[in-house]
């Protein structure tokens, strides 16, 4: 086999698996990169919830309904943006 022939097969055969290996390395470093900024997103509005579900607490039950509206709205909202269902305790289907 001459020189030139081998060096084709070389070529040929190594092209290929350094363009696989690079497009599942970029293919890793993306999913990574993308599953970090959601997993930030979404410990940012967990922690939206957190605090309207706090400020709602502190309202509940104290003779402010006005006050007690708003404040459940807001929890709600914050809570369909998290994907959380929210129940109410001994209510049908809790």
């Amino acid at each position: 086999m001459k020189l030139s022939t081998r060096i084709a097969l070389a070529v040929g055969l190594s092209v290929p698996l350094l363009v696989l290996a690079s497009g599942w390395l970029l293919l890793r470093l993306v999913t990574d990169d993308l599953r970090a900024r959601q997993d930030s997103q979404l410990r940012a509005r967990a922690t939206v919830l957190a605090k309207n579900a706090k400020a709602y607490l502190e309202v509940a039950g104290a003779d402010r309904p006005v006050m007690e509206q708003a404040r459940q709205r807001r929890l709600v909202n914050s809570a369909r943006d998290v994907g959380v269902r929210l129940t109410v305790p001994g209510a049908p289907g809790a």
